[in-house]
């Protein structure tokens, strides 16, 4: 709350295949946290919860998702696997929360399936899985034409975040997109890809007064992270022969 946010988001992971370090838990660990969370932050800032996947039945989702409700949850992100439509359309109309969906789609036609069988209340696409920032505009043009809310994923790299931002200047559907501060993350891609970023302040991602995308890629990074991917690719292939 100290950096001006003005929505969180909780990944509370207890089942499934992205399950937190081993950190295996009852359903009921997703509302305590996000309990727990409501708690710390007051009423005013929006709070999320993304399960990764984590629910092997609509049953076991719409459990939590009528838990989390008293809570005040913008939405649930990704209760089911991502190609359950019939799961996710029967869930979005039981649930008291809104159902969140679409990290992993590419182009406009897989969300056309996703928005048409009515499966999710939050359309989330990634820029850079979705086909760029033109199949990005399609697919919101449809979920606006569909009456949902825009939230994409967003927050890999510097240069993600730059361009989920330009996405939302145009995108009045768009009440949030994720963003982590640099600062607050582990990983060396997440720090060290672009030299200077958006200002962030008073919770909002201020525009870009740079050309472009408004970041600038360090070379000397973006050389090291080429070698160790390379380096990785190597080493599992001598494994592999």
């Amino acid at each position: 709350m100290g950096l001006g946010f003005r929505a969180v988001k909780c990944e509370a992971t207890f089942s499934g295949p992205y399950v937190h370090k081993g950190l295996y838990g009852p359903d009921e660990q997703v509302v305590e946290v996000a309990a727990a969370v409501r708690g710390a932050v007051g009423p005013e800032l929006a709070i999320m919860v993304d399960v990764q996947y984590a629910f092997d039945s609509v049953e076991r989702a719409l459990a939590v998702a009528e838990a989390l409700a008293p809570h005040d949850v913008f939405f649930l992100e990704t209760p089911l696997w991502v190609d359950d439509l019939a799961g996710y359309a029967e869930l979005r109309r039981r649930s008291p929360v809104r159902i969140a969906q679409g990290e992993w789609l590419s182009t406009r036609f897989e969300f056309e399936s996703l928005i048409s069988g009515e499966c999710v209340d939050v359309v989330q696409p990634d820029i850079g899985r979705v086909g760029g920032f033109t199949e990005a505009l399609r697919v919101c043009d449809f979920a606006r034409r569909a009456g949902l809310v825009i939230v994409p994923h967003a927050w890999k790299t510097g240069i993600s975040v730059a361009a989920a931002a330009h996405l939302a200047m145009v995108t009045p559907e768009m009440p949030f997109f994720e963003f982590l501060p640099a600062e607050l993350c582990e990983s060396s891609l997440r720090k060290e890809l672009v030299q200077d970023e958006l200002v962030f302040a008073d919770g909002v991602l201020r525009p870009p007064e740079r050309p472009g995308l408004g970041v600038e890629i360090d070379a000397d990074a973006l050389a090291r992270f080429a070698e160790a991917a390379e380096q990785l690719v190597r080493d599992r292939y001598a494994k592999v022969t």
